[in-house]
């Protein structure tokens, strides 16, 4: 192999399909207000805080006080939340299931509040895959802050050069590939994306 010893996979936009606006746009009668609201509340700036471990119930509780007039779609995102995920990115929950199957091993670095990926890993079984999930919540750093990733080679007893790791994000991947890890960035995780992810896997020396 090519000294790579692990694939780590990031969750939201990687494995599952998260689009917020699908459940929460309907609330609103134009895009313009649907823009004022998120624009308003900067509920995605919040979320940043659930990912790093802010209670939902707090948060919400929050914005809901300031804003009153968003009450229920404020609320909404949090007990409709599941709505958000909207399916399973298949061809790379494929690429995950066989890796395991190989005898690979597999990890996961992501961006999510503690209480809503126990939902999520009730709903979709194969993210209770993961050798080691390193959740954001758990520990208080959100990606691309250097630190998660120092923490989780810690973790895992690696070096990061020992590492693959794919992500949505540009700037996350920026940050893995500043530590030393490998990395494979997948902005849209459709079937080409998702097939040369598999395709550099194998070049790396993955029995897949």
């Amino acid at each position: 192999m090519s000294g790579l010893k692990a694939v780590v996979f990031d969750v939201g936009n990687i494995l599952i399909r998260w689009e917020p606006d699908q459940m929460l746009r309907p609330y609103f009668g134009s895009d313009i207000d649907y823009a004022t609201f998120l624009d308003s509340t900067r509920l995605m700036w919040m979320n940043l805080e659930f990912d790093a471990g802010r209670p939902f119930a707090d948060g919400i509780g929050e914005l809901v006080e300031r804003f009153p007039e968003y009450e229920a779609p404020l609320r909404a995102f949090d007990t409709r939340w599941s709505e958000c995920v909207l399916h399973a990115i298949d061809d790379n929950v494929a690429t995950l299931l066989a890796l395991k199957k190989a005898g690979h091993t597999v990890h996961a670095i992501t961006n999510f509040a503690r209480e809503k990926f126990d939902i999520a890993r009730a709903r979709f079984p194969f993210l209770n895959a993961f050798d080691h999930a390193l959740v954001s919540a758990d520990i208080g750093l959100i990606k691309p802050d250097y630190r998660i990733y120092h923490r989780f080679v810690h973790d895992v007893g690696l070096r990061p050069e020992e590492l693959i790791f794919v992500d949505d994000s540009a700037v996350n991947i920026a940050a893995a590939k500043a530590v030393g890890y490998q990395v494979f960035h997948m902005p849209h995780a459709d079937a080409a994306e998702c097939e040369g992810f598999r395709v550099r896997l194998r070049q790396d020396g993955f029995a897949i």
